[in-house]
C-alpha cells in the first residue's frame, strides 16, 4: 500500500511540475507576442513621423 502512496504523490509532483511548466511557456508566449506588437506599433509609429517630418520639410 506505501508503494502505491509513493507512486501517487510522486505523479501528484510530476502534474503540478507539468502544470507550472505548461503556465510559465504560455505566459512567455503571451508576453512575447505583447512585446512584438509593440514592437512593430513603435516602428510604425516612428515610421509615420519620419514620413510627416519629411513632407513638411519638402513644402
Amino acid at each position: 500500500m506505501e508503494e502505491a502512496t509513493i507512486t501517487l504523490n510522486s505523479l501528484r509532483e510530476g502534474i503540478k511540475r507539468a502544470t507550472l511548466l505548461l503556465g510559465l511557456i504560455i505566459l512567455g508566449i503571451v508576453v512575447g507576442s505583447f512585446l512584438i506588437w509593440m514592437l512593430i506599433l513603435i516602428v510604425l509609429l516612428i515610421c509615420l513621423g519620419a514620413v510627416a517630418y519629411w513632407c513638411r520639410r519638402r513644402e
